[in-house]
Protein backbone atom coordinates (compact mmCIF):
# COMPACT_ATOMS: atom_id res chain seq x y z
CA UNK A 1 0.00 0.00 0.00
CA UNK A 2 2.72 2.12 0.69
CA UNK A 3 4.47 1.79 -2.64
CA UNK A 4 1.21 1.96 -4.66
CA UNK A 5 0.94 5.18 -2.58
CA UNK A 6 4.33 6.66 -3.86
CA UNK A 7 3.49 5.45 -7.55
CA UNK A 8 0.55 7.33 -7.14
CA UNK A 9 1.69 10.50 -6.02
CA UNK A 10 4.81 10.41 -8.35
CA UNK A 11 2.24 9.55 -11.29
CA UNK A 12 0.28 13.08 -10.40
CA UNK A 13 3.03 15.31 -9.98
CA UNK A 14 4.42 13.97 -13.57
CA UNK A 15 0.80 14.50 -14.86
CA UNK A 16 0.48 18.11 -13.66
CA UNK A 17 4.03 19.32 -14.12
CA UNK A 18 3.07 17.79 -18.04
CA UNK A 19 0.07 20.01 -18.32
CA UNK A 20 2.10 23.14 -16.33
CA UNK A 21 4.72 22.89 -18.92
CA UNK A 22 1.50 23.34 -21.93
CA UNK A 23 -0.46 25.69 -19.81
CA UNK A 24 2.33 27.95 -19.62
CA UNK A 25 3.73 27.91 -23.72
CA UNK A 26 -0.51 28.42 -24.84
CA UNK A 27 -1.37 31.27 -22.59
CA UNK A 28 -4.16 33.64 -24.43
CA UNK A 29 -5.97 30.60 -25.52
CA UNK A 30 -7.84 30.27 -23.41
CA UNK A 31 -10.41 27.42 -24.96
CA UNK A 32 -7.18 25.17 -25.79
CA UNK A 33 -5.84 25.50 -22.16
CA UNK A 34 -9.44 24.51 -21.03
CA UNK A 35 -9.28 21.49 -23.14
CA UNK A 36 -5.27 20.82 -22.21
CA UNK A 37 -6.80 20.95 -18.00
CA UNK A 38 -9.63 18.54 -19.35
CA UNK A 39 -7.34 16.08 -20.84
CA UNK A 40 -4.81 16.36 -18.16
CA UNK A 41 -7.76 15.50 -15.38
CA UNK A 42 -9.32 12.64 -17.36
CA UNK A 43 -5.73 10.87 -17.29
CA UNK A 44 -5.45 11.65 -13.31
CA UNK A 45 -8.83 10.27 -12.72
CA UNK A 46 -8.17 6.83 -15.25
CA UNK A 47 -12.00 6.45 -15.05
CA UNK A 48 -12.36 5.45 -18.56
CA UNK A 49 -14.85 3.23 -18.55
CA UNK A 50 -16.74 6.70 -17.97
CA UNK A 51 -14.64 9.41 -19.06
CA UNK A 52 -12.84 8.46 -21.90
CA UNK A 53 -10.01 10.94 -23.60
CA UNK A 54 -10.97 11.00 -26.62
CA UNK A 55 -12.46 14.03 -29.52
CA UNK A 56 -15.90 12.66 -29.50
CA UNK A 57 -15.68 13.36 -25.65
CA UNK A 58 -14.04 16.39 -25.71
CA UNK A 59 -16.98 17.93 -28.08
CA UNK A 60 -19.84 16.61 -25.77
CA UNK A 61 -18.31 18.58 -22.64
CA UNK A 62 -17.89 21.46 -24.36
CA UNK A 63 -21.04 21.16 -26.75
CA UNK A 64 -22.93 23.33 -24.78
CA UNK A 65 -20.33 26.67 -24.80
CA UNK A 66 -18.61 25.84 -28.22
CA UNK A 67 -19.63 24.72 -31.87
CA UNK A 68 -18.08 21.10 -32.77
CA UNK A 69 -16.08 22.73 -35.62
CA UNK A 70 -14.76 25.12 -33.28
CA UNK A 71 -13.71 22.14 -30.77
CA UNK A 72 -12.28 20.41 -33.25
CA UNK A 73 -10.32 23.20 -34.46
CA UNK A 74 -9.06 23.86 -31.49
CA UNK A 75 -7.49 20.01 -30.68
CA UNK A 76 -6.53 20.20 -34.84
CA UNK A 77 -4.00 23.07 -33.22
CA UNK A 78 -3.18 21.65 -30.39
CA UNK A 79 -2.12 18.12 -32.26
CA UNK A 80 -0.46 20.30 -34.84
CA UNK A 81 1.82 22.12 -32.50
CA UNK A 82 2.47 18.79 -30.71
CA UNK A 83 1.00 19.56 -27.54
CA UNK A 84 -1.55 17.10 -27.77
CA UNK A 85 -0.95 13.65 -29.35
CA UNK A 86 -3.54 11.17 -31.10
CA UNK A 87 -3.17 7.64 -30.44
CA UNK A 88 -5.20 5.85 -33.41
CA UNK A 89 -3.97 2.59 -32.35
CA UNK A 90 -5.87 2.99 -29.05
CA UNK A 91 -9.22 3.64 -29.78
CA UNK A 92 -8.77 7.56 -30.82
CA UNK A 93 -7.63 8.44 -27.38
CA UNK A 94 -6.13 11.77 -26.56
CA UNK A 95 -2.94 12.04 -24.69
CA UNK A 96 -0.96 14.90 -23.35
CA UNK A 97 2.74 14.82 -25.13
CA UNK A 98 5.15 13.28 -22.55
CA UNK A 99 8.34 15.00 -24.01
CA UNK A 100 7.13 18.86 -23.05
CA UNK A 101 10.67 19.43 -21.25
CA UNK A 102 9.31 17.95 -17.65
CA UNK A 103 12.16 16.48 -15.38
CA UNK A 104 9.91 14.25 -13.74
CA UNK A 105 12.60 13.68 -10.84
CA UNK A 106 13.45 17.40 -10.50
CA UNK A 107 9.18 18.02 -9.68
CA UNK A 108 9.61 15.32 -6.79
CA UNK A 109 12.65 16.61 -5.15
CA UNK A 110 11.36 20.29 -5.70
CA UNK A 111 8.15 18.62 -3.79
CA UNK A 112 10.23 16.26 -1.31
CA UNK A 113 12.38 19.99 -0.31
CA UNK A 114 9.31 21.97 0.05
CA UNK A 115 7.66 19.22 2.33
CA UNK A 116 11.28 18.48 4.51
CA UNK A 117 10.75 20.93 7.01
CA UNK A 118 7.20 20.33 7.62
CA UNK A 119 7.17 16.39 8.71
CA UNK A 120 9.66 14.57 10.04
CA UNK A 121 11.01 10.93 9.45
CA UNK A 122 9.54 9.57 12.59
CA UNK A 123 6.12 11.30 11.60
CA UNK A 124 5.72 10.00 8.40
CA UNK A 125 6.77 6.41 8.90
CA UNK A 126 4.56 6.44 11.86
CA UNK A 127 1.56 7.81 9.80
CA UNK A 128 2.67 5.49 6.90
CA UNK A 129 2.24 2.40 9.12
CA UNK A 130 -1.50 1.84 9.79
CA UNK A 131 -1.37 -1.81 10.80
CA UNK A 132 0.64 -0.74 13.92
CA UNK A 133 0.20 -3.58 16.12
CA UNK A 134 3.11 -6.59 16.03
CA UNK A 135 2.96 -9.82 17.22
CA UNK A 136 2.63 -12.15 19.08
CA UNK A 137 -0.54 -11.49 19.59
CA UNK A 138 -3.19 -13.13 21.53
CA UNK A 139 -7.25 -14.07 20.53
CA UNK A 140 -10.29 -15.01 22.30
CA UNK A 141 -12.54 -17.51 21.36
CA UNK A 142 -14.41 -14.54 19.64
CA UNK A 143 -11.40 -14.06 17.87
CA UNK A 144 -11.18 -10.57 19.33
CA UNK A 145 -7.67 -9.70 19.78
CA UNK A 146 -6.91 -9.61 23.47
CA UNK A 147 -2.98 -9.19 24.19
CA UNK A 148 -1.02 -7.12 21.12
CA UNK A 149 2.26 -4.97 20.56
CA UNK A 150 1.91 -1.77 19.16
CA UNK A 151 4.94 -0.84 17.04
CA UNK A 152 6.26 3.07 16.87
CA UNK A 153 9.34 5.18 15.53
CA UNK A 154 10.86 7.18 17.29
CA UNK A 155 14.19 9.51 16.36
CA UNK A 156 17.39 8.92 18.48
CA UNK A 157 17.57 11.74 19.74
CA UNK A 158 14.74 10.52 22.03
CA UNK A 159 16.96 7.95 23.49
CA UNK A 160 18.68 9.20 26.51
CA UNK A 161 20.20 7.68 29.90
CA UNK A 162 17.65 9.73 31.92
CA UNK A 163 14.31 8.88 29.75
CA UNK A 164 11.87 7.41 31.87
CA UNK A 165 10.23 4.77 29.26
CA UNK A 166 7.13 3.81 31.32
CA UNK A 167 6.17 7.86 31.04
CA UNK A 168 6.61 7.77 27.94
CA UNK A 169 4.08 5.37 26.88
CA UNK A 170 1.28 6.03 29.39
CA UNK A 171 -0.94 6.82 26.41
CA UNK A 172 0.08 3.19 24.97
CA UNK A 173 -3.03 0.89 25.69
CA UNK A 174 -1.31 -2.18 24.15
CA UNK A 175 0.32 -4.79 26.15
CA UNK A 176 3.92 -3.89 25.27
CA UNK A 177 5.81 -1.41 22.89
CA UNK A 178 8.14 -1.83 20.34
CA UNK A 179 10.10 1.19 19.54
CA UNK A 180 12.08 1.19 15.71
CA UNK A 181 15.07 3.73 16.97
CA UNK A 182 15.73 6.22 13.75
CA UNK A 183 19.52 6.90 13.99
CA UNK A 184 20.42 10.27 12.36
CA UNK A 185 23.68 9.01 11.76
CA UNK A 186 27.12 6.54 12.41
CA UNK A 187 27.70 8.01 15.73
CA UNK A 188 24.05 8.58 17.04
CA UNK A 189 23.29 5.02 16.11
CA UNK A 190 26.68 3.97 18.28
CA UNK A 191 25.14 6.53 20.86
CA UNK A 192 21.98 4.73 20.99
CA UNK A 193 22.66 1.32 21.38
CA UNK A 194 25.46 2.13 24.26
CA UNK A 195 22.29 3.42 26.18
CA UNK A 196 19.64 1.09 25.61
CA UNK A 197 22.28 -1.26 26.54
CA UNK A 198 22.67 0.11 29.71
CA UNK A 199 19.10 1.17 30.86
CA UNK A 200 16.91 -1.07 29.77
CA UNK A 201 17.21 -4.03 31.63
CA UNK A 202 14.27 -5.24 33.50
CA UNK A 203 11.99 -3.33 31.09
CA UNK A 204 9.67 -6.08 30.04
CA UNK A 205 7.16 -4.49 28.63
CA UNK A 206 9.44 -2.86 25.79
CA UNK A 207 11.29 -3.90 22.89
CA UNK A 208 13.75 -1.79 21.37
CA UNK A 209 15.06 -2.33 17.52
CA UNK A 210 17.90 -0.66 16.34
CA UNK A 211 19.20 -1.12 12.72
CA UNK A 212 22.69 -2.89 12.47
CA UNK A 213 24.33 -0.03 10.22
CA UNK A 214 23.35 2.86 9.24
CA UNK A 215 21.85 4.39 6.41
CA UNK A 216 20.17 7.18 5.39
CA UNK A 217 16.80 7.07 4.42
CA UNK A 218 15.35 10.74 4.25
CA UNK A 219 14.71 10.65 0.39
CA UNK A 220 13.32 7.34 0.07
CA UNK A 221 10.79 8.36 3.35
CA UNK A 222 10.27 11.67 1.70
CA UNK A 223 8.29 10.08 -1.24
CA UNK A 224 5.86 8.66 1.47
CA UNK A 225 4.87 12.04 2.39
CA UNK A 226 2.92 12.55 -0.69
CA UNK A 227 -0.67 12.69 -0.61
CA UNK A 228 -1.93 9.41 -1.48
CA UNK A 229 -3.95 9.07 -4.75
CA UNK A 230 -6.54 5.78 -4.47
CA UNK A 231 -8.24 4.70 -6.64
CA UNK A 232 -10.73 1.66 -6.82
CA UNK A 233 -11.81 0.79 -10.09
CA UNK A 234 -15.51 0.02 -10.40
CA UNK A 235 -15.91 -3.92 -10.57
CA UNK A 236 -17.02 -4.97 -14.47
CA UNK A 237 -20.42 -7.12 -12.75
CA UNK A 238 -21.53 -6.04 -9.77
CA UNK A 239 -20.34 -6.09 -5.73
CA UNK A 240 -21.87 -9.66 -5.72
CA UNK A 241 -20.01 -11.19 -8.57
CA UNK A 242 -16.30 -9.58 -6.97
CA UNK A 243 -17.89 -11.27 -3.28
CA UNK A 244 -18.09 -14.35 -5.02
CA UNK A 245 -14.66 -14.45 -7.00
CA UNK A 246 -12.51 -13.66 -3.63
CA UNK A 247 -14.86 -16.32 -1.76
CA UNK A 248 -13.50 -19.19 -4.39
CA UNK A 249 -9.98 -18.36 -2.75
CA UNK A 250 -10.54 -17.47 1.03
CA UNK A 251 -13.04 -19.82 2.03
CA UNK A 252 -12.45 -22.91 -0.25
CA UNK A 253 -9.39 -25.44 -0.68
CA UNK A 254 -7.21 -25.88 -3.01
CA UNK A 255 -9.65 -28.50 -5.21
CA UNK A 256 -12.59 -29.76 -4.41
CA UNK A 257 -13.77 -33.90 -3.70
CA UNK A 258 -16.08 -33.53 -7.04
CA UNK A 259 -13.02 -33.21 -8.97
CA UNK A 260 -10.87 -36.29 -7.58
CA UNK A 261 -11.41 -39.18 -9.64
CA UNK A 262 -9.12 -42.02 -8.56
CA UNK A 263 -5.83 -42.72 -6.34
CA UNK A 264 -4.25 -45.91 -8.29
CA UNK A 265 -0.55 -47.13 -8.39
CA UNK A 266 0.23 -43.98 -6.23
CA UNK A 267 -0.78 -41.61 -8.94
CA UNK A 268 -3.48 -38.95 -8.40
CA UNK A 269 -6.22 -38.32 -11.44
CA UNK A 270 -8.02 -35.64 -11.03
CA UNK A 271 -10.35 -32.78 -13.65
CA UNK A 272 -9.00 -29.34 -14.58
CA UNK A 273 -10.46 -26.50 -16.71
CA UNK A 274 -8.72 -25.42 -19.49
CA UNK A 275 -9.56 -21.82 -20.12
CA UNK A 276 -6.63 -21.66 -23.14
CA UNK A 277 -8.89 -24.53 -24.51
CA UNK A 278 -12.23 -23.06 -24.77
CA UNK A 279 -13.04 -23.83 -21.35
CA UNK A 280 -12.83 -27.80 -21.90
CA UNK A 281 -12.91 -29.84 -18.79
CA UNK A 282 -9.97 -32.26 -18.98
CA UNK A 283 -8.23 -35.19 -16.51
CA UNK A 284 -4.56 -35.20 -15.50
CA UNK A 285 -2.64 -37.79 -13.78
CA UNK A 286 0.00 -37.17 -11.43
CA UNK A 287 2.09 -38.79 -9.08
CA UNK A 288 0.88 -38.73 -5.43
CA UNK A 289 3.94 -36.38 -4.34
CA UNK A 290 3.43 -34.21 -7.08
CA UNK A 291 -0.39 -33.83 -6.18
CA UNK A 292 0.69 -33.31 -2.75
CA UNK A 293 3.60 -30.72 -3.56
CA UNK A 294 0.52 -28.75 -5.44
CA UNK A 295 -2.03 -29.08 -2.83
CA UNK A 296 0.64 -27.59 -0.18
CA UNK A 297 1.34 -24.35 -2.16
CA UNK A 298 -1.80 -23.27 -1.53
CA UNK A 299 -1.16 -23.88 2.74
CA UNK A 300 -0.06 -20.32 3.87
CA UNK A 301 2.84 -19.94 6.04
CA UNK A 302 1.99 -20.19 9.95
CA UNK A 303 1.22 -16.39 11.10
CA UNK A 304 0.30 -15.53 8.11
CA UNK A 305 -3.23 -14.27 7.68
CA UNK A 306 -5.39 -14.40 4.94
CA UNK A 307 -7.79 -11.87 5.66
CA UNK A 308 -7.10 -8.90 7.40
CA UNK A 309 -9.92 -6.58 8.86
CA UNK A 310 -9.29 -2.95 9.83
CA UNK A 311 -11.40 0.35 11.17
CA UNK A 312 -14.77 -1.29 13.19
CA UNK A 313 -14.44 -4.57 11.85
CA UNK A 314 -10.60 -4.60 13.24
CA UNK A 315 -10.22 -7.93 15.60
CA UNK A 316 -8.85 -5.37 18.63
CA UNK A 317 -12.01 -4.71 20.66
CA UNK A 318 -13.87 -5.35 18.13
CA UNK A 319 -17.31 -6.54 19.78
CA UNK A 320 -17.42 -3.51 21.84
CA UNK A 321 -17.16 -1.60 18.66
CA UNK A 322 -20.00 -3.27 16.84
CA UNK A 323 -22.24 -2.90 19.63
CA UNK A 324 -21.61 0.79 19.51
CA UNK A 325 -22.66 0.81 16.05
CA UNK A 326 -25.64 -0.91 16.07
CA UNK A 327 -26.40 1.54 19.08
CA UNK A 328 -26.08 4.39 17.28
CA UNK A 329 -27.73 3.47 13.95
CA UNK A 330 -30.89 1.27 16.03
CA UNK A 331 -29.47 -1.74 13.96
CA UNK A 332 -30.98 -4.86 16.21
CA UNK A 333 -28.72 -7.35 17.42
CA UNK A 334 -28.83 -10.85 15.90
CA UNK A 335 -29.71 -13.62 17.28
CA UNK A 336 -26.71 -16.04 18.34
CA UNK A 337 -26.40 -18.75 15.70
CA UNK A 338 -26.68 -22.62 17.63
CA UNK A 339 -25.09 -25.69 16.24
CA UNK A 340 -27.40 -27.93 14.98
CA UNK A 341 -25.76 -30.94 16.95
CA UNK A 342 -26.71 -28.46 19.79
CA UNK A 343 -30.02 -28.14 19.12
CA UNK A 344 -30.13 -32.43 18.17
CA UNK A 345 -29.05 -32.63 22.05
CA UNK A 346 -31.37 -30.16 23.41
CA UNK A 347 -34.08 -32.05 21.77
CA UNK A 348 -33.53 -36.09 21.67
CA UNK A 349 -31.32 -35.58 24.57
CA UNK A 350 -27.10 -35.86 25.16
CA UNK A 351 -26.91 -39.34 24.11
CA UNK A 352 -29.08 -38.98 20.79
CA UNK A 353 -26.08 -40.37 18.47
CA UNK A 354 -25.32 -43.42 20.73
CA UNK A 355 -24.58 -46.52 18.95
CA UNK A 356 -28.18 -48.62 19.51
CA UNK A 357 -26.06 -51.95 19.22
CA UNK A 358 -23.28 -52.00 21.24
CA UNK A 359 -24.59 -48.57 23.83
CA UNK A 360 -20.75 -46.93 23.49
CA UNK A 361 -19.57 -45.73 20.50
CA UNK A 362 -21.36 -42.33 19.02
CA UNK A 363 -22.22 -42.60 15.63
CA UNK A 364 -20.88 -39.87 13.40
CA UNK A 365 -20.86 -38.78 9.75
CA UNK A 366 -18.62 -40.90 7.38
CA UNK A 367 -16.24 -39.60 4.88
CA UNK A 368 -17.32 -39.35 0.90
CA UNK A 369 -14.81 -42.29 0.28
CA UNK A 370 -16.78 -44.47 1.79
CA UNK A 371 -19.69 -44.09 -0.66
CA UNK A 372 -17.69 -44.65 -4.05
CA UNK A 373 -17.09 -40.78 -4.36
CA UNK A 374 -13.57 -41.07 -4.20
CA UNK A 375 -12.58 -45.01 -5.05
CA UNK A 376 -9.10 -45.43 -2.90
CA UNK A 377 -7.31 -48.35 -4.20
CA UNK A 378 -5.96 -50.95 -1.77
Amino acid sequence: MGMSGARCSVYLIYRIAVASVILNQIEGLDFERKIVKTISLIYILEQFERLKPTKEEIIGIFSSSYTAEEIEAAITDLIEKEFVIYIRQSNGYLRLKKTSGVDVRQKIRDTMEAQAGRVSIKDILNNSNFDSYMYPSRYNDEREMTRYFTFLFISSSEVAEDVNWQSKADGVYADGVIYGVIPKNVDELSRVSKVLSKTTSGLDRFIFAVPKRFQEIGAVVAEYAQKWVVYCKPPFASAEKVIAYLGRYTHRVAISNNRLISLQGGRVTFRWRDYADGNKMKTMTITAEEFIRRFLLHILPSGFRKIRHYGIFAFRNKNARMALCRQLTNTPIPLPVVPVLDHLRRILGPDFNLCPCCKRGFLSRDSPSSFGLFPIAQ
